[in-house]
């Protein structure tokens, strides 16, 4: 199990208002395939935020599992339920909005591959039609919020990607500093980069994460008309 950082930034939630969405509706992160084709699942992403709780420095506020990727076309789905073996397990029919997107969900399928043949064959279809916009979902019972006060990172700096975190260490040093003083706030320093040349190949258990296809829509350019 790998761990990855993600940035929230504060011009479009703050924690509080990101972790009342994340109660209703989960998590949906936008992700590079190429990424993608990095992780596995079961990995675990921390969500960061600099300037929360009036804090300079970098805080991290909740983490969660990696085991669905959402947003995909239909007609990527299906290319990827033809591939992989795979099993039907939602119709979809919801819809999720957020901020100004409209996410309209479709079929959802367990699938038994592992995520980075999943990514490849996501590429390989890219080059011929539309796959949608890839992203790493969670529901809400997923999230997991960090025990506050929040563990402040002072040298980790804001970036819009996804980037290797050394997650279980970062844990195992808040807990140490919480068993010292609890109403202390964590002061985790360095970039705690995820060491590689450790990474194991794990096996995972049959039908380990899921695939599902949904209608994204901008709804910024959706003109308000007032009834009378």
């Amino acid at each position: 199990m790998a761990g990855w950082l993600r940035f929230i930034d504060k011009a479009d939630y703050n924690v509080s208002k990101f972790m009342q969405e994340a109660a209703r509706f989960g998590v949906a992160l936008p992700v590079s395939l190429e990424t993608l084709r990095d992780m596995e699942w079961n990995d675990r992403i921390a969500l960061m935020q600099v300037g929360a709780v009036g804090i300079k420095s970098t805080v991290m506020f909740a983490e969660f599992p990696l085991e669905k990727i959402t947003g995909l076309s239909a007609e990527a789905v299906k290319g990827l339920v033809e591939k992989f073996r795979s099993v039907l397990y939602d119709l979809g029919g919801d819809r999720i909005i957020r901020k100004d997107i409209s996410l309209d969900t479709g079929f959802a399928y367990d699938i038994d591959a592992r995520l980075g043949a999943v990514a490849e064959v996501l590429i390989d279809m890219e080059v011929i039609f539309e796959v949608g916009v890839p992203m790493i979902a969670c529901t809400p019972d997923q999230i997991v919020p960090i025990e506050k006060p929040l563990p402040m990172f002072r040298d980790l700096l804001y970036q819009t990607m996804f980037r290797r975190f050394d997650i279980a260490g970062a844990n195992e040093r808040m807990i140490k500093q919480r068993d010292f003083n609890r109403k202390r706030r964590p002061h985790l320093d360095g970039e705690w980069q995820a060491d590689l040349s450790s990474d194991e190949v794990t096996t995972l258990e049959p039908f380990a994460g899921d695939v599902e296809s949904a209608h994204i829509k901008d709804l910024t350019s959706c003109i308000a008309i007032d009834t009378l």
